[in-house]
């Protein structure tokens, strides 16, 4: 009677394992295609571009991290930039999710989008 007790916890903590380890390889695969990139159809790579960003205040930098409401006191544009696109990403679509209440793109004086 003790063999058929021990048998059935080892094999109800076995299943326990083997169902943790199948979550966590499942969990670990779709965090990597969501951040890796993903080719869509027409064979372009499609990248987020939620890290890196900041605004300036009073000559003070502020990170923040998208998506993210930011509370503005003042009446007056806020200015949002991203110092992390370098030459790589020349040619490559900038698109955007949410509002877009009066959003302008641009690099450095040179207006991309408006």
């Amino acid at each position: 009677m003790q063999k058929t007790e021990k048998s059935s916890t080892f094999k109800i903590l076995l299943e326990t394992f083997l169902i943790l380890a199948i979550a966590s390889i499942f969990f670990s695969l779709v965090t990597s295609l969501r951040y890796a990139g993903v080719n869509t159809e027409g064979g372009e790579r499609v990248t987020p571009l939620e890290d890196g960003w900041y605004y300036m205040k009073d000559g003070v930098k502020t990170e923040v991290q998208l998506p993210v409401t930011i509370d503005q006191s003042e009446d007056g544009p806020l200015t949002l930039y991203n110092d992390s696109l370098t030459q790589d990403a020349a040619g490559m679509m900038v698109t955007t999710r949410g509002a877009q209440y009066g959003l302008r793109i641009s690099m450095g004086d040179q207006i991309l989008y408006e």
